[in-house]
């Protein structure tokens, strides 16, 4: 698991290089949450993207669950479709007249209509597959990691951590995944203390906030 930011396999030679120095074997799978603010532009140069032996993963907000309607996933599921807003065509979240839909995530950087058309691209060429987290996941991904690492990720990485989670249970021992982690998760404190319901964690910020 190597630190960077929570784009779409952005820092994407850096973390061939370095992690598979680490590891001293190439990852079975890269994972990373799919953020609106990402870095599209960078996608096309990650040092994974031309390596077929190496799947490509994005997680998106499963929110409630796809069945629930309570989702921002636009590409893992059925529910997104092309269109054309905001200036630009893509997979969107709308109805049969093209009038956007409301969307859900904990994590407030998934929770949007959109995705950028570099993504689309990628998922309908079938390079990357596309999956969702539900909100539930995502709140037990971000406390094992928190536990187990000491980081303190954000809602949106953790999403990347729930999806890893999610598929070691197939995984050889010996096999490897990469997850791309932002590690800055001080902004959610107050998100992640309501999700939890955690009376410690309450009571600590606040302590801090009226100081």
């Amino acid at each position: 698991m190597r630190g960077g930011e929570a784009d779409a396999f952005a820092d994407g030679a850096f973390d061939r290089a370095g992690d598979i120095g680490v590891v001293a074997q190439e990852p079975l799978g890269v994972f990373a949450a799919l953020a609106d603010a990402l870095a599209v532009e960078r996608v096309p140069r990650t040092g994974f993207l031309d390596d077929a032996g190496v799947e490509l993963v994005g997680m998106e907000a499963g929110g409630e669950g796809l069945e629930s309607g309570r989702h921002a996933a636009r590409l893992a599921g059925s529910d997104g479709s092309p269109g054309v807003a905001q200036g630009y065509k893509t997979y969107f979240l709308q109805d049969d007249e093209g009038q956007m839909r409301q969307t859900h995530s904990v994590a407030a950087g998934l929770d949007y209509i959109g995705v950028s058309p570099i993504l689309a691209c990628l998922r309908e060429s079938g390079r990357v597959r596309f999956e969702a987290a539900t909100d539930r996941e995502v709140l037990e991904a971000f406390r094992t990691l928190l536990r187990r690492e000491g980081i303190i990720a954000a809602l949106e990485s953790s999403h990347a951590v729930a999806g890893a989670v999610r598929e070691a249970g197939r995984m050889d021992r010996d096999q490897t995944v990469l997850v791309t982690l932002s590690g800055r998760g001080d902004k959610d404190i107050f998100t992640i203390a309501e999700a939890l319901d955690d009376p410690g964690w309450r009571q600590f910020l606040e302590r801090k906030t009226v100081r």
